[in-house]
């Protein structure tokens, strides 16, 4: 049964309308994004990577890399749950098909194109990915086979995908306004 606009406000107590969801949704996606932009980040987002190169070498080391995995495993699990509930708040629909492996696959794809191991890669790739979808659209059918080749090019030409290309572009553009001024 779809969740209308109504019960959403009736369930919240008046406090879910539309500005408040969009306010929620803010509200509820800064606690991540200020704790993963942090430059500073605690050892354990070190440890986490450490386990993720050498598993072997963290255990030698003294850390438990079972629980680390467990950590990694639990917050992202709570991230994608905080992300699937405040999509039903913004749309006020949840559906079956977010949960076929097309979904994961997409997002899968989104954070590739935009580049691994940024915190603006995965949201670049799903900027990129949805334009592409919606700049192919008229193709029907062959919107896939396109975004296949499309991926399967940026792959293979940058290695970084779309974040890294821009941060070469922009490294490429520095020395040249730097020179200027002086």
């Amino acid at each position: 049964m779809p969740i209308t606009s109504t019960s959403v406000r009736t369930g919240a107590k008046g406090v879910c309308s539309t500005a408040g969801a969009k306010w929620g949704v803010m509200a509820g996606l800064w606690p991540p994004h200020s704790g993963f932009s942090k430059p500073s980040a605690p050892a354990g987002g070190e440890i986490i990577r450490a386990v993720r190169d050498d598993e072997q070498r963290v255990k030698s080391l003294g850390h438990f890399a079972a629980r680390y995995k467990l950590m990694a495993f639990v917050l992202s699990a709570g991230l994608a749950g905080l992300a699937g509930s405040m999509k039903v708040l913004v749309f006020g629909v949840a559906s079956l098909t977010d949960v076929h492996w097309h979904a994961s696959g997409e997002v899968v794809l989104m954070s590739l194109l935009g580049g691994i191991g940024t915190l603006l890669g995965p949201i670049a790739g799903a900027l990129a990915f949805v334009s592409i979808q919606n700049t192919l659209a008229p193709l029907g059918s062959w919107v896939l086979i396109v975004q296949g080749l499309i991926f399967i090019l940026c792959v293979l030409l940058f290695r970084e995908c779309l974040v890294g290309l821009a941060t070469q572009a922009w490294n490429w553009l520095a020395p040249s306004r730097s020179s200027g001024k002086a």
